[in-house]
């Protein structure tokens, strides 16, 4: 079964309110709450098409499209494609972009709740303490993977060395089939993986 994205969800809910399907009908066919159809309609309401249609296959939570609607057009456009090369569609990160946003390219209201100068600030560098949090994990994963391919590397071309040696192969077909079949699948696994 494939479920539905949210932005998926809500178009399709939102058309049928447009062809004249009662909202309460919506909500009995689908068991859900009015209210819930209700904010469905309302969910792609504010934002812009061409970040809508980026989002509409991904699995982004309603809240997100909410903090979105808090921007301007072309701001949600290029937070939408942030998004999307970053494969992070939360709220969080959403929060993030919205709180990195210079103030002519939020929404007027979005400019009026934003609220005190200094608690923005605090989460700014709240937010840029995490980023470099997470860059330096990156690194630490990119350099541990590394070190890992290279001992997978030489473990396999081991490994095939001793496969490829008449004794040891007859010995293993003999005493060991399954763990034998297993090692060959390794090798072959390990050596059609790009490098």
């Amino acid at each position: 079964m494939n479920r539905l994205t949210a932005g998926q969800d809500a178009r399709m809910i939102a058309q049928a309110v447009r062809r004249g399907v009662s909202q309460e009908r919506i909500a009995a066919v689908l068991g859900v709450d009015e209210r819930t159809v209700k904010a469905k309609v309302k969910l792609l309401k504010d934002i812009c098409p061409d970040a809508a249609a980026l989002l509409a296959d991904r699995n982004c939570p309603a809240a997100t499209y909410e903090i979105l609607k808090r921007l301007k057009p072309l701001r949600q456009l290029e937070a939408a494609e942030l998004m999307c090369s970053q494969s992070n569609f939360s709220s969080a990160f959403a929060r993030a972009i919205k709180l990195a946003t210079p103030p002519e390219q939020l929404m007027p209201s979005a400019t009026n709740r934003s609220g005190d100068a200094d608690v923005a600030q605090e989460q700014m560098d709240r937010l840029e303490r995490e980023i470099a949090s997470l860059q330096a994990k990156l690194t630490d994963v990119e350099e541990r993977y590394g070190l890992e391919h290279l001992h997978l590397a030489v473990s396999v071309s081991y490994v095939s060395g001793l496969l490829q040696n008449t004794s040891v192969h007859n010995w293993l077909t003999r005493m060991a089939p399954r763990q034998l079949a297993n090692l060959h699948e390794v090798v072959a696994v390990v050596g059609q993986r790009p490098r």
